[in-house]
């Protein structure tokens, strides 16, 4: 499950959009990775490029929710800002 957290919008070509991920049913987790609420949470922000009418992923980057850190600053909410 994805749910959008924000979207960047850096020129009519280009989005940064934000995402918080939730993953179930896995195996095995990343070393040193903690599942909360039973699934493993992942913070995943994109760059996407218009090109010719089509937007296509140029870069991202997917990193583990810290349980610490939700635990200090709350859940991260389903709002586009």
């Amino acid at each position: 499950v994805q749910r959008l957290v924000k979207i960047h919008t850096a020129s009519k070509d280009v989005v940064v959009v934000d995402t918080l991920t939730s993953v179930t049913g896995y195996h095995h987790l990343p070393p040193g990775a903690e599942p909360i609420d039973g699934a493993f949470q992942t913070r995943l922000q994109q760059v996407l490029v218009n090109h010719d009418g089509a937007w296509r992923v140029q870069a991202f980057h997917n990193t583990p929710v810290n349980p610490a850190a939700v635990a200090v600053a709350g859940p991260t909410t389903g709002c586009v800002s």
